[in-house]
Parts: C-alpha cells; sequence; structure tokens
C-alpha cells in the first residue's frame, strides 16, 4: 500500500502545474503503466460536435498504432464503453477493429474504465496488460480508477475555465459595443456652423492614424470628442487610455 500512496502522491505533484489536458494525462499515463506493469495505456474523449473519439495521450504506443487507434475507436467497442459507462475488459476477438493491439498475444488484456464527469461519461482511460491475472488485480483496477478520477478533475476545471473565459470575452465585447454605440458621431448634440464642422473633421480624422490635439476650455466636451474619435478608429477594440496630465 505504501508503494501506491507514493505512487499516487508522485502524480499528484506531477500534475500540479497544469500543462494542458493532453500533457497531463500523458505524465499519468506513463507513471500509470510503468507501476502496475501495463504494456500500454490511452485516455479518449467522446468529441459529439466532431462525431468522432479523440485519442488525448497514450503512453507505449508507436506511433503507427496510435494513428490505427484514432482512426477506428469511434467505431470500435471504446465507443460502447464510453456510451454505457462501464468498466469492460477487452479480449482479442472481442473487436476485430482493436485486435491490432494484441500483438497476437491472447492473453492480453485492455482494461477500460470511464471517465465521468458531472455524472456524464465523457471518455475512458484504457491500460493493456499481457498476463491476464494481472488485469484482474484489484489495487491495479483501484489505481486506474483514480487516474481516471484526476484526469476528470482536470477536464472539469479546464472547462470552468474556458466557460469564465468566454464569459469574460462577450462581457468585454458587449462593453465595447455599448461604448461605441454611447459615443457615436450620432449622439454628439450641436447643429450650428462650427459644430458642423468639428464633426466633419473628427470623420475624417477618426479614419487616419494623426495625431490629434483637442483645444477647449473646461466642459466643453473634448473627452466625448476624444472618446468619439477613439470607437470610431481602426483602434477602437483597444483600450482608450485616459492620462490626467
Amino acid at each position: 500500500m505504501k508503494n501506491n500512496l507514493d505512487f499516487i502522491a508522485r502524480i499528484t505533484k506531477s500534475v500540479s502545474r497544469s500543462r494542458g489536458i493532453h500533457a497531463d494525462s500523458k505524465i499519468i499515463l506513463t507513471e500509470l503503466t510503468a507501476h502496475v506493469e501495463g504494456r500500454f495505456g490511452f485516455v479518449c474523449l467522446d468529441r459529439p460536435e466532431r462525431a468522432r473519439l479523440e485519442i488525448v495521450a497514450a503512453a507505449g504506443l508507436d506511433s503507427a498504432n496510435f494513428r490505427r487507434l484514432e482512426i477506428r475507436a469511434q467505431s470500435s467497442v471504446l465507443s460502447d464503453v464510453i456510451r454505457e459507462g462501464l468498466r469492460v475488459t477487452i479480449k482479442i476477438g472481442d473487436d476485430g477493429l482493436l485486435d491490432f493491439l494484441f500483438d497476437n498475444r491472447p492473453e492480453r488484456r485492455i482494461v477500460s474504465v470511464p471517465l465521468v464527469l458531472s455524472g456524464i461519461c465523457i471518455g475512458s482511460i484504457a491500460l493493456a496488460f499481457d498476463d491476464y491475472p494481472v488485469a484482474e488485480d484489484k489495487d491495479a483496477l483501484k489505481l486506474i480508477d483514480i487516474a481516471g478520477g484526476m484526469i476528470s478533475g482536470m477536464l472539469r476545471v479546464g472547462n470552468f475555465e474556458r466557460e469564465e473565459s468566454r464569459k469574460l470575452i462577450e462581457e468585454n465585447s458587449h462593453l465595447k459595443q455599448e461604448l461605441k454605440e454611447k459615443y457615436d458621431f450620432s449622439n454628439l448634440i450641436g447643429n450650428s456652423s462650427p459644430m458642423r464642422q468639428v464633426y466633419e473633421q473628427v470623420t475624417q480624422v477618426a479614419r487616419s492614424n494623426a495625431t490629434v490635439l483637442l483645444r477647449g476650455e473646461s466642459g466643453t466636451g473634448k473627452e466625448m470628442i476624444a472618446h468619439a474619435i477613439h470607437y470610431n478608429s481602426l483602434r477602437s477594440k483597444r483600450p482608450f487610455v485616459k492620462v490626467n496630465c
């Protein structure tokens, strides 16, 4: 048990600084495969928007078999595992699409454990063992469950960060649009000849990269004109910076 606790502590420390789901899953798989004496392992996620399973990480698979797995995963028993959310043990002959992973070893077993996020199965973590008894070892299965839980946790954090980022981008875009509408030239008040001349000048200068000096008494609307120039220029998506001199 001590060795298992050391293993858990080691992989927890290894992924404490997030590198992204691909890199962190690779670290966990590499450590897990070595610790439980597996032949290889991989993590696949369901990508319904792409209508396929994505192999996000693998350990112990050469590039040729990795590519074959990517191509065949969606049509294989792996998709059933994710759809049903059950742990399964796959052996040679169970699915001809995956027989290339067995390398003519009838004793090899692939244990696939679901990855669950908010009660929904969103993928699986799978490990291959050359010896059938090892694939049934309770400690090994428990460690696969723990590794799967860690990967699910990383996915949850990643989804949360992406959602927060999306909200901030939308809010920023909304605020910028409000400012642009607020400082649209049509909102500037004044119909006198001098004011019409000002409108024409600021309309022209807003389209250029010219430096503009606004002069006038306090309260005459210099800052409003400056806002109008900025939010109607090619730099409207960049910050409007005020400096009190």
